[in-house]
């Protein structure tokens, strides 16, 4: 493959010798080999940066209220676009939101795709409702079974607006960082093993937060030195970050060019900040009702009639009627599939929307089947719950041995 042309001139003077062209050929088959190195370098920095980048989410200033601020930074040297990633997840209760960050060793292609396969398995576990030590175990199984690198570590956490809270699990990840009117401080979380490694042992601990507190997540990059232990890059980390707390965005360029990582890491480098104080006034609590009936056939209809009560003067009669009839299906669902002596049966309204939960033992999740056949009595109930409500799903008990399924209506 031609990829350019030498041309030596000498004037004036006699013609080459056979020994000067021999020269000038070995001259320009390395000069190929070495333009070729550097154009595929090129080609795969610039493919590993761009797949990265697509994967990552685009998460914009404010999200459900919150402020939201993200950096991701390839390495300055090498083929340094690695496996960093991170994600803000909004989860069903519009006041609580997962938030991720993670680090694939290795470099290049590879782990960019590695990272794109967790990212998605991540959100998918984070939709399904489990909390961050359950959401770790399942993805420490994923990565086993995957057969991929064993070394990825994660941190996944769900901050509650309304409670002011942060529960965190850790994977071999390096601890949250959270600012407020106190200063900097980094959380105490006690990290589990990285993922893939089978040993399991994740646990959830959680934190109070001030109602204006910024909670920072990042990637070794940020900190990690080959001159500098890591605790000396974190502590380097807190006082940089008391700085810079008049937002997020701030927060984010303020500690990278402290710790001079504009343009100059080793490493690639991920944050994602997200404050509190900037979102929009939390909508007043839920008004919430609750009553427990037995698993049998005859509950389905004692819930119809206590959500008609607990609605009435609430919703028109469309509401009322179609929430009725969905809470029926699913309190019918959970007696045939739930498992259990009793079901707990649940609602919760303001001034958006209905939203009605049926909480039983099984831990399997639920999911519409196929259209049964015309003379089938049964089989249609998720189908009708998918068809009618604006939204719905299930979220497995923190002890993995029961599940809720809700769905929710807008008002």
């Amino acid at each position: 493959r031609r990829i350019g042309t030498l041309t030596l001139v000498r004037v004036p003077g006699p013609a080459y010798a056979e020994g000067e062209v021999e020269l000038a050929s070995e001259l320009a088959r390395r000069a190929a080999l070495a333009v070729d190195n550097a154009a595929r370098y090129a080609s795969e920095r610039e493919t590993a940066l761009v797949l990265q980048r697509s994967m990552l989410p685009e998460l914009q200033p404010r999200a459900r209220g919150l402020l939201v601020a993200s950096r991701y930074l390839p390495g300055a040297s090498g083929v340094d676009v690695g496996g960093d990633w991170y994600d803000l997840i909004p989860l069903s209760d519009p006041s609580r939101h997962g938030l991720v960050v993670g680090d694939v060793a290795g470099r290049g292609v590879a782990a960019a795709a590695v990272m794109g396969q967790l990212r998605a398995v991540v959100r998918a576990y984070a939709l399904e409702g489990h909390p961050p030590a359950r959401l770790l175990t399942q993805l420490d199984r994923f990565v086993d079974a995957q057969g991929m690198t064993p070394f990825v570590t994660c941190l996944y956490a769900i901050v509650d607006e309304r409670e002011h809270t942060l529960t965190v699990s850790s994977a071999g990840h390096l601890p949250p960082l959270v600012l407020d009117g106190d200063g900097a401080r980094l959380l105490p979380v006690a990290p589990g093993p990285p993922l893939g490694t089978r040993y399991g042992g994740y646990r959830d601990e959680t934190f109070e937060l001030a109602p204006d507190a910024t909670v920072l997540l990042y990637t070794d990059g940020l900190v990690e030195e080959r001159s500098r232990s890591i605790t000396e890059g974190l502590e380097r980390l807190r006082q940089a970050a008391r700085h810079w707390r008049s937002s997020p965005e701030a927060l984010c360029d303020g500690v990278l060019g402290e710790l001079g990582r504009l343009g100059h890491q080793e490493d690639d480098t991920a944050l994602l900040a997200v404050n509190l104080a900037g979102r929009e006034p939390a909508p007043a609590p839920p008004v919430r009702s609750s009553i427990e009936v037995p698993a049998q056939d005859t509950s389905a209809a004692a819930a119809r009639r206590w959500l008609e009560r607990a609605l009435d003067g609430a919703g028109g009669e469309e509401l009322v009627a179609t929430a009725a009839l969905l809470t029926t299906e699913l309190v019918a669902n959970a007696v045939r599939h739930g498992g259990g002596r009793w079901l707990e049966v649940a609602l919760a309204l303001d001034d958006a929307a209905v939203r009605v939960e049926v909480a039983d033992a099984g831990a399997g999740a639920p999911r519409p089947q196929a259209p049964p056949d015309p003379g089938v009595d049964s089989g249609r109930g998720l189908m009708i719950v998918e068809a009618l409500a604006q939204r719905w799903g299930y979220e497995p008990d923190a002890s993995g041995r029961g599940k809720r399924v809700w769905f929710e209506l807008d008002r």
